[in-house]
């Protein structure tokens, strides 16, 4: 009986940390996700930015 206990603890602590790192490998993922989309928005802001016209301070009256 005392066996199988440590047997079942095991199991349980090995299955638990299967889904930690299952866990970290998803948000690494995801975090690297989210960085490529925020310099993908910066570059698209960028070239907007570009395409805006200039001012030069001046009003028009």
């Amino acid at each position: 009986m005392y066996v199988l206990g440590w047997l079942f603890l095991i199991l349980i602590i090995s299955l638990w940390r299967r889904d930690v790192r299952a866990a970290r490998e998803i948000y690494l993922r995801l975090i690297s996700e989210v960085r490529r989309e925020r310099a993908e928005l910066e570059t698209l802001k960028e070239s907007y930015m570009m395409l805006l016209p200039k001012e030069d301070g001046k009003k028009d009256s």
